[in-house]
């Protein structure tokens, strides 16, 4: 146990990789991503499909979504790839002009991705018997936590007054739950490996999304947009050729995953990823129930309303 926190620790820390100009005038696209949580650009990365397409990337690995987006506020970035839906629409809100070009990956009924999970030997049996409980996200403010608090409501449960909802390290989130520290957690797929035996999972935000929870978004500047059309539209190329590559070949997802997560492969093999979304597309209704729901539960966090269109260009699909 010890060694998996380590490891997850390890995959958080703030790394770089730089791909090989192809070319000595070819402007480089500065990407933000999550580094060394398997997201689904590095199914392309891996295999070479963004050089193919002509780019010459340079990747900058960050810990969190939101980080990725102050980083393109401060014009370091051209763009980035995160699951953090509430982070660009919180930065559109603000008049920060970048624009959700693709989503790649999508928590569906099937394949949810992240889990409200409680151990087996708790007596809770499902969202109902949460009232009264402890429960841990990785980060207030997330689609996690966020999520959360609508199956809360949906269960008949105020988020706010009834339980405890309170911010626990992705590392740390497996011991929380197994030392009692708290009654239940919202954990990522690479935690499911360790826990799957000992816990029950009681809901999963595609409880609240039958649409799709929309992760692994692409987005680009509105100025890089407008100056490199091209250059979007090949990158979105690659990134989707990449997702198609993982569904033609789930027996060698897990090679790349533990390349890129540190992990070993026999728990690769074991994590539950989202679905993989070759389309890019996913229903507007789901980003509606996002921005209803940072309105209700964090409202002082937006600059002012936010419509889908204004945050959403799939034309390069």
């Amino acid at each position: 146990m010890r060694f998996l926190i380590g490891i997850l620790l390890f995959i958080v820390t703030i790394g770089c990789i730089t791909s090989s100009p192809i070319e000595k005038e070819e402007p480089t696209i500065r990407i933000g991503y999550l580094g060394g949580v398997a997201q689904p650009e590095v199914y392309a990365m891996y295999n070479g499909f963004y050089e193919e397409e002509g780019l010459n990337i340079s990747w900058i690995s960050f810990r969190g979504g939101s980080s990725v987006i102050e980083a393109v506020i401060a014009g370091e970035l051209d763009g980035g790839v995160i699951g953090s839906t509430p982070a660009i629409i919180r930065a559109v809100s603000k008049d920060v002009p970048i624009k959700v070009v693709a989503v790649g990956e999508v928590g569906t009924k099937e394949k949810p991705g992240d889990y409200l999970v409680v151990l087996k030997s708790s007596g809770i049996e499902d969202m109902a018997d949460l009232k009264g409980k402890t429960i841990a996200v990785h980060r207030l403010g997330t689609l996690l936590d966020l999520t959360l608090r609508v199956g809360l409501e949906q269960n008949g449960i105020d988020p706010n007054t009834e339980v405890t909802i309170t911010q626990v390290k992705i590392p740390n989130m497996p011991q929380a739950l197994l030392n009692g520290e708290v009654d239940a957690a919202f954990v990522f797929p690479m935690a499911m490996p360790q826990l799957e035996d000992k816990v029950n999972v009681v809901f999963t935000p595609a409880d609240v999304f039958p649409e799709g929870v929309p992760f692994g978004m692409v987005f680009f500047t509105e100025d890089f947009i407008q100056n490199h059309p091209d250059k979007v539209k090949s990158f979105i190329k690659a990134y989707l050729r990449g997702l198609q590559w993982a569904i033609d070949n789930p027996d060698k997802v897990p090679e790349i995953a533990a390349m890129d997560t540190g992990l070993p492969i026999e728990v690769t093999k074991k994590i539950p990823w989202p679905e993989f979304n070759p389309s890019g597309r996913v229903s507007d209704e789901s980003f509606k129930k996002i921005i209803d729901a940072i309105k209700k539960y964090d409202p002082e966090s937006l600059g002012r309303n936010v419509t889908v269109n204004e945050f959403i260009d799939y034309r390069f699909l």
